[in-house]
């Protein structure tokens, strides 16, 4: 069997808790639990990816408990191959997300192990039947030797990249990148390596040069940024950028807003888009994933995408 995408890693229980509003140090706020889903950012964007059309496959490490089967029950719900899945003896990861009035969260990731150093030989043969590898540089799994692996076996390699990747240095992110085909930064990434203030930045070329510089200097296919509700920059190896504000819907949660993107974005990628549509569809796709509660409360398909995008009168 060939797959579009084989996600590694990352798959855990978020725990959904409502508040008034964030936490500030030293603050005892009450919550309201709202409930327990499947979620993670590589499992995330397995269920988008698949949900949109790709094959795709996740595998990585689970708990051997009810949480972890949870996890696999969702998986086979959204079609994603679970076939090189690995139970481990410990509690499956999960996560502390806090919403507040606005949708906006605030995510505690709680990792309970690592992954193991090296690839079963049965991860090795699906990852290298996939066009693309779609993982994030976590110390929990060996990212390097994993990347490295899975581009000498002709399979792409897309990486987002978030705060908890915990990248050190500018240094530590272009190795990253370096091992990369495909690039996806958060805005707060960029932010700490950087000193970016992107609250406040109107004009983006300053990003964008910096983008073209990470894609140049580490020939990445393409390499963009997510800036939340201000949309997103994209750049590729043909020296042409795009920049896209977003669309202004009312927020119910943000999470897993980012996955759909990236999901969206692969698909595109793998179509061959332009630089334009590519970036304008992505977006659309992590708007409407914020429509529902928890980071697979509303993961849209190809039709609603491009059903929303019409409504939105944008030449697309």
């Amino acid at each position: 069997m060939h797959y579009d995408v084989v996600s590694y890693s990352n798959a855990n229980i978020d725990i959904l808790i409502k508040v008034n509003k964030m936490p500030s140090y030293d603050d005892k706020l009450k919550g309201e639990l709202i409930g327990r889903f499947p979620g993670g950012t590589m499992a995330n964007y397995a269920c988008a990816a698949s949900n949109l059309g790709l094959k795709a496959a996740w595998t990585g490490s689970l708990g051997n408990d009810d949480t972890g089967q949870i996890i696999i029950n969702d998986f086979l719900e959204y079609n994603v191959d679970v076939s090189t899945i690995i139970r481990n003896k410990q509690d499956t990861m999960f996560a502390v997300i806090l919403i507040d009035n606005t949708g906006e969260r605030s995510i505690v990731v709680v990792p309970t192990f690592s992954e193991p150093k090296e690839l079963t030989i049965e991860q090795k043969k699906q990852i290298s039947k996939a066009k693309i590898f779609y993982t994030g540089p976590y110390k929990e799994i060996n990212f390097l030797s994993t990347a490295k692996w899975a581009r000498n076996n002709g399979t792409l390699v897309m990486i987002d990249v978030e705060l908890t990747s915990a990248l050190s240095s500018v240094a530590e992110m272009q190795e990253v990148c370096s091992a990369s085909d495909i690039v996806i930064f958060n805005q707060s990434v960029l932010a700490e390596l950087y000193d970016i203030d992107f609250k406040n930045t109107i004009n983006y070329k300053s990003i964008i040069d910096l983008l073209r510089s990470i894609t140049a200097k580490n020939n990445t296919i393409l390499t963009g940024v997510t800036m939340g509700s201000k949309g997103s920059l994209i750049v590729n190896n043909k020296n042409e950028s795009n920049y896209f504000s977003g669309f202004n819907l009312e927020v119910i949660d943000t999470t897993g807003a980012g996955d759909c993107f990236n999901a969206a974005l692969t698909k595109g990628i793998l179509e061959d888009w332009d630089i334009e549509d590519l970036n304008i569809y992505a977006n659309a796709a992590g708007a409407l994933a914020t429509q529902g509660l928890a980071s697979r409360g509303f993961i849209p398909n190809h039709e609603r995408i491009t059903q929303f995008i019409k409504k939105q009168k944008i030449d697309y």
